[in-house]
């Protein structure tokens, strides 16, 4: 049982955790892999999805300059909805089966206690995706979508660490399709980016729209 932190720092080797793991707190990996031998009980099917429902998973290359870090979790099928909070903050970050599978492939909702975030150009592909809780797109990232949702809780946010020029600002792209807004947008500067007047940046392109932030 972890409620506090389960930390991989160190090593670009793969660690083994065996017991079964029930995670409220923070699973956090910052180099090389940690495998969840027994897997996990922070998941349920409803009857249609495979919900991750609990805790904070932190996979980051950008802590240590590390080239890969990921978490490999026994048993865990593809989810296609997060309760929990998953932060991938560098390209070479993985969320795993233990067959090495990318189990995000199938994301099509946030919950509104779930948080997605994107960070220093860790890109992601998904198809509809439901954003009912937090989603974070990065400077660097892009979350390439085939329809996007936001319900009236939901919050958007996006980071600015460059001018429009130098492309470093998150985008989210569903081409074509159309996208549904409502709740929240916001804005992080990064790396000590403020825009000057005048500046713009195109960090949202889909074919149409229905609704508006809020």
């Amino acid at each position: 049982y972890n409620e506090g932190t389960l930390r991989k720092s160190a090593g670009i080797g793969t660690s083994l955790f065996r017991p079964l793991l029930d995670n409220t707190g923070l699973v956090e990996v910052t180099s090389g892999f940690l495998t969840l031998q027994s897997g996990i009980t922070n998941w349920s099917n409803d009857g249609t999805n495979n919900i991750l429902t609990g805790g904070t998973w932190t996979i980051s290359t950008a802590a240590q300059g590390a080239d890969a870090a990921g978490v490999n979790i026994a048993g865990l099928p593809p989810v296609d909805e997060i309760a929990a909070n998953i932060l991938l903050d560098g390209r070479g970050t993985y969320f795993r089966d233990d067959a090495s599978g990318n189990v995000l492939t199938d994301l099509s909702r946030i919950a509104t206690d779930g948080g997605l975030s994107l960070q220093n150009g860790r890109d992601l592909t998904l198809g509809h995706l439901e954003n009912l809780g937090r989603l974070t797109v990065g400077s660097d990232s892009t979350l390439w979508l085939d329809g996007y949702s936001q319900g009236a809780d939901g919050r958007l946010t996006i980071g600015l660490g460059g001018p429009p020029d130098s492309q470093r600002f998150g985008t989210v792209r569903s081409d074509n399709v159309v996208a549904a807004l409502n709740g929240t947008f916001q804005v992080d500067f990064q790396d000590g980016f403020g825009p000057t007047a005048g500046q713009t940046f195109q960090v949202m392109k889909f074919g149409n729209r229905n609704g508006d932030f809020q």
